[in-house]
């Protein structure tokens, strides 16, 4: 997947893409949960972190709008320098398409949106060199 890809996906399936590459899943659809305060819900239409699987959702963060979900995914998923320089280097290029006079400097202006587009960019990068 490429960069003009991702900028054209919408917000609910950048969401989707984030969470999938986040560490959060859907649960089996056969099955029934109790998902939040008591409430009976579809598995399949709800969402857990893998580690938490007794947790569910009915919809992961809104990546795409909540820059502590942006981050909290920016700092369990990239751990490692050439992680974090790739993501900067994505970010950048992000950053370049919307604005072409401003320098990589001024990443910190990103948006949850922009994060989210150079976050899967990242993580899709790095899946296909495994």
């Amino acid at each position: 997947m490429n960069l003009k890809q991702i900028q054209k996906m919408s917000d609910n399936d950048l969401m989707i893409r984030v969470a999938e590459l986040g560490g959060w899943e859907r649960g089996p659809k056969e099955d029934i949960k109790i998902a939040g305060l008591g409430i009976l819900a579809a598995k399949g239409m709800c969402w857990h972190k893998k580690e938490e699987e007794d947790n569910w959702q009915d919809n992961p963060p809104d990546f795409p709008n909540d820059l502590n979900a942006m981050h909290k995914v920016e700092e369990k998923y990239l751990r490692t320098a050439v992680m974090r320089a790739r993501y900067q280097e994505n970010l950048c290029e992000v950053l370049r398409k919307e604005y072409p006079k401003w320098t990589c400097t001024t990443y910190w202006f990103a948006t949850a949106r922009q994060r989210a587009e150079a976050f899967v960019l990242t993580m899709e990068e790095k899946r296909h060199e495994n």
